[in-house]
């Protein structure tokens, strides 16, 4: 497998530490140069990262859009993740989305931080 780029290692680290705006900004820079399924793979994980800040600014309905699409694409271009575990992070996201869901826009501050997805490297 072809290592990842440092790029990608960089969000990986950012989203894992719940740093969702600049992991978004720093992925942004390996799917501007892919192209075909790992583009968009790269941008269901990237609209992943923003649903999270979303949730972390109280925007539920932000939160709620990019979530969906992100899964969606995540579950769409699985086959051709980069070594990220798109299984666990589909199965996380999808976690992350059912508790934002359950708290509801009046109570989206009280998200619990230990519930959202983190990204983990395939060997």
């Amino acid at each position: 497998m072809t290592p990842l780029p440092e790029c990608v290692l960089r969000g990986v680290a950012e989203f894992n530490r719940r740093e969702f705006f600049e992991a978004h900004e720093t992925l942004e820079e390996a799917w501007a140069e892919e192209n075909g399924h790992l583009r968009i793979f790269y941008q269901g994980v990237i609209q992943i990262a923003v649903g999270c800040a979303h949730i972390q600014r109280g925007n539920f309905t932000g939160a709620s859009h990019m979530l969906a699409r992100g899964q969606a694409k995540v579950v769409a271009e699985a086959a051709f993740s980069p070594g990220i575990d798109a299984k666990a992070l589909l199965a996380a996201a999808v976690a992350c989305e059912d508790e934002m869901r359950r708290l509801g826009p009046e109570r989206i501050a009280e998200f619990d931080p230990a519930r959202y997805p983190v990204l983990s490297i395939q060997p």
